[in-house]
This record gives structure tokens, sequence and C-alpha cells, in this order.
């Protein structure tokens, strides 16, 4: 089985002109978007991949065996400058930087 470690710079603050995506703006928004990130790799990636059966009852088959991968996700951040408490119940590990 394959590992895999993905390392997502992530920075937000409040302040700024905006002209990034990680100034100013909405807040939600951008946890929204970082939570869609966490989202896809978990399900492009992880060892979770299934094709459900509804014969019978609902049965779940692995799918890609061949392809299968342990995934660790890794969102690095700077300081306070980021939405990490928005993001609870996503599955990343959090790792501060100064």
């Amino acid at each position: 089985m394959m590992r895999i470690l993905f390392a997502i710079p992530h920075y937000y603050t409040a302040e700024g002109g905006g002209r990034h995506g990680s100034e100013g703006g909405d807040a939600e928004r951008r946890a929204r978007a970082t939570r869609l990130c966490l989202a896809a790799l978990q399900q492009t990636f992880s060892e979770s991949q299934g094709l459900s059966d509804g014969r019978g009852g609902v049965r779940l088959h692995a799918a890609n065996p061949d392809l299968r991968a342990t995934i660790t996700i890794a969102l690095c951040t700077t300081g306070d400058s980021h939405l990490v408490p928005h993001l609870e119940g996503c599955p990343f590990n959090h790792i501060r930087t100064n």
C-alpha cells in the first residue's frame, strides 16, 4: 500500500486589502474552500474508496485495491493567522510554525 503525505500551506487574516483570498473577505467562505480541499483528498486517495451495491441490501465493495493509499494531510500554519477552529471534524494534522 502506498503512503502519501500532503502538506498544505494555510494562511488567513481578516485584515488586509483583500488582494489575495487569504486576506480579508469572508472567513466562512475560505474555511469552506479548505474543507472541500481536505474532503477531496480523502475521497480521492484514502483507503475508504468503495462501490455501493444496492442488491439485497446496501453493501460496499472495495474499489481500486491496487491503488489504495494511506494518506496524511498536514495543514501548515503561521502564528494565529489561520482558520483551523473553523475546520473541526476535518481529517488533518495541524502543523504550527512561527
